[in-house]
């Protein structure tokens, strides 16, 4: 009897473990929403990032170009020589212009077309005339097939540099 009573005995069977998706709804909404957060912040990163590149990219050329009117600016100094500096000036005022207005058709402008490009970008008003004032505008355009600069043309020289220093603080923010 004893024998048929141990036969009709079954084995220990523990219980299947429990499926890893059978957890509460909580944890469901709270894995959804650190995944919509992680979206949300991939999402909003690119243009942060895109942003401060552009910041970066605004900053070094403000500092290029400020260090390069400060370097024509002591060459002159050191030198006077107006003729070297008017000419700097001039290479220095068309490519900042073609690299800040890149939509603008600015390596086609030519003399008063040039001069008027220049004075259109002033946010505030033309100081002395403006490059197109007379003898800031003859000395910006016929400087580059002249030998020599006159007295005079000496201190429009400086008040060229003058004007372009304050031209690209005001265009380049420098």
């Amino acid at each position: 009897m004893s024998n048929d009573a141990l036969k009709q005995l079954k084995d220990i069977h523990l219980p299947a473990p429990e499926a890893w998706w059978h957890v509460p709804w909580g944890i469901w909404l709270l894995l959804g929403g650190v995944c919509l957060l992680m979206l949300l912040v991939v999402w909003a990163w690119r243009p942060l990032k895109q942003r401060y590149q552009v910041k970066k990219y605004k900053q070094a050329r403000q500092d290029v170009i400020r260090q390069e009117i400060q370097a024509i600016e002591q060459t002159f100094e050191k030198t006077g020589d107006a003729l070297a500096m008017v000419s700097a000036v001039s290479i220095l005022l068309r490519r900042v212009s073609i690299t800040v207005f890149k939509d603008e058709q600015v390596e086609g402008l030519i003399q008063s077309q040039w001069l008027a490009f220049l004075d259109r970008q002033w946010k505030k008003e033309c100081p002395k005339g403006g490059f197109t004032a007379d003898h800031i505008g003859t000395l910006l355009s016929t400087t580059a097939y002249q030998k020599t600069l006159d007295e005079h043309s000496q201190q429009d020289a400086e008040d060229l540099l003058d004007i372009s220093k304050r031209w690209l603080h005001e265009v380049a923010d420098v």
